[in-house]
């Protein structure tokens, strides 16, 4: 799994075409490995919650303010899709996965800190993962029946 990210949620509030830099270079990176016909799966950044990131950010652990935003995380994850569909490779739209368009309200409760994937963010994710390899590299999935040298079967979903 490959994810293209770098400070991906600030990105837009870089003017000196950093933005564009950084999508790039993880273009770049992608065309290298699937050169290598090695499967890709990119994801594009979750949403983020300003709300809850100023607060943790100044009240919780006083640390400078970021520009991170929704917005901005929005705009990431367009360029990411763009590139995934010029690879031609698997991607996870995280930020529609986890309501990035519903409002804070709904997506924070994927979060602990408004910017970071709680159990249950983490839990989704995973499950937009597993679905993407499903989709599209069904031969890397985990046999059921690897137990794992214990005897009995147990299925991936059990073992997590």
């Amino acid at each position: 799994v490959t994810e293209i990210r770098s400070r991906s949620s600030s990105i837009a509030e870089t003017k000196d075409g950093a933005d564009e830099t950084v999508t790039e270079d993880n273009q770049e990176h992608s065309k290298k490995v699937k050169r290598e016909n090695l499967p890709i799966v990119l994801l594009t950044p979750p949403p983020v919650s300003s709300t809850a990131w100023d607060h943790y950010c100044t009240v919780v652990a006083p640390r400078p303010l970021s520009p991170r935003s929704n917005d901005n995380a929005k705009e990431y994850g367009a360029k990411v899709l763009q590139i995934a569909k010029e690879m031609d490779c698997a991607v996870v739209n995280t930020f529609q996965l986890l309501g990035g368009d519903k409002g804070e309200k709904h997506y924070e409760q994927y979060m602990t800190d408004g910017l970071h994937l709680n159990g249950e963010g983490n839990r989704l994710v995973y499950e937009g993962i597993m679905d993407a390899i499903k989709s599209n590299y069904e031969y890397l999935l985990p046999s059921d029946g690897y137990d794992g040298g214990n005897g009995g079967t147990v299925s991936l979903e059990e073992k997590l």
